[in-house]
């Protein structure tokens, strides 16, 4: 996936992948979010972190 950014959300949740648009496709697995641009779920556009008990920040970033 070329040009990887990583975002801190407001409401404390991280998100990592391209310029997420204002709308998504979403499919959530184990407290992450996986966004896709279309409704079939192709083109992936990147990831949140929605649980940050299981997936702490300075777990993530080594």
């Amino acid at each position: 996936m070329q040009e990887i950014k990583k975002f801190e959300l407001n409401d404390g949740k991280y998100y990592w992948g391209k310029n997420k648009p204002s709308i998504t496709y979403d499919i959530s697995y184990n407290g992450i979010l996986l966004h896709f641009e279309n409704n079939d779920y192709t083109n992936f556009i990147g990831l949140t972190i929605i649980d940050t008990q299981k997936y702490p920040s300075n777990y993530l970033n080594g």
